[in-house]
């Protein structure tokens, strides 16, 4: 079970409460000179391949870097070694200016929060998976109420709490998983495609409340996608990954 909650969970620093009150809340603590996430020179490989190296962003607060490339040039196992799911070869990478490996895994993990194509859930409802998170803090855990707003916010109202998650659809499900991301709200989400499997609605509903969250909180994303949808984060950069390395200009 911890390992399915490290791919999800996010910042414990937050004084956490009602999720509508806390997606007004900014990181105000990050001084304006010094990135929320900072990658430099990073490389991975096999023993006898390099699938990437010389990977060089930075993000501050508010910003998103949208990545596309082939099939089979690293994209995803890009954002793993970036959400520390994978060891990174060589290079440094920096989360508001404190090296990576100098961060706990399971503190890093809840601050840079990883959401994977499919989705993931744990055996029991809706509400249980929910309310994950909040079994490994002793903070209060959102109300009834609030599980229902938020529900209602990615177009779930028709799906009860008490309704077994793996009953759900995929779609129903990805919507499911952002929602238990976002009651704890990371400071850097990376997103592998989280629409791919999904219908033009439920898509649209997804990345509309991720852009939400990230006007209101100045979350910073690195978003894998093959095309940009409506409602979707703006792009402040655009990242290409070919031939073993990434291109990255502003947009």
């Amino acid at each position: 079970m911890l390992n399915a909650f490290c791919c999800v969970a996010v910042s414990s620093s937050i004084n956490y409460g009602k999720f509508a009150e806390m997606s007004a809340v900014p990181h105000t603590d990050i001084p304006n000179d010094v990135p929320v996430f900072a990658v430099d020179d990073l490389a991975f490989g096999y023993s006898d391949e390099v699938l990437f190296e010389e990977v060089r962003f930075r993000l501050r607060a508010g910003e998103t870097l949208q990545l596309s490339g082939g099939s089979g040039t690293g994209k995803s196992t890009l954002l793993r070694v970036l959400a520390r799911l994978l060891p990174h070869t060589v290079g440094s990478l920096q989360l508001r200016g404190t090296e990576s490996n100098s961060i706990p895994a399971q503190q890093y993990r809840r601050k840079v929060a990883y959401l994977q194509q499919l989705p993931v859930m744990l055996p029991g409802s809706v509400r249980d998976n929910l309310l994950l998170s909040f079994e490994y803090t002793d903070d209060e855990p959102p109300s009834e109420g609030d599980l229902r707003t938020e529900l209602q916010r990615v177009e779930l109202e028709d799906v009860a709490l008490e309704q077994p998650a793996s009953e759900l659809s995929i779609g129903q499900q990805q919507r499911i998983a952002v929602l238990r991301l976002l009651f704890m709200q990371p400071e850097v989400l990376l997103l592998d495609e989280p629409t791919a499997s999904l219908d033009e609605t439920s898509a649209s509903a997804l990345l509309s409340c991720v852009a939400d969250l990230q006007r209101n909180s100045g979350l910073c994303m690195v978003h894998v996608t093959h095309q940009w949808r409506p409602g979707a984060p703006q792009p402040t950069w655009s990242g290409t990954l070919r031939r073993g390395t990434m291109e990255v200009e502003r947009t």
